[in-house]
């Protein structure tokens, strides 16, 4: 009565949707540049100036890109 009973099981495969988002400051834009966020810490007399770079990619919209510390990837 059903033919597929008993055929393996394939696993179904999900796709990231699109990311149409800026995900730093959530404006809507169909222009999206993929980078990394940077934090710039500066230092003191005694402390040397630090750069993190957050190794996880984010998309962002050319205005943050141009506003904010990052690295393009």
């Amino acid at each position: 009565m059903y033919p597929w009973r008993g055929w393996p099981v394939q696993s179904a495969r999900t796709m990231a949707a699109p990311v149409t988002e800026c995900e730093n400051c959530g404006h809507s834009d169909a222009e999206l540049v993929e980078v990394q966020r940077v934090y710039l810490h500066p230092g003191d007399d005694d402390r040397p100036d630090r750069v993190d770079v957050v190794e996880v990619p984010e998309w962002w919209c050319v205005s943050c890109v141009t506003q904010y510390p990052c690295r393009p990837r």
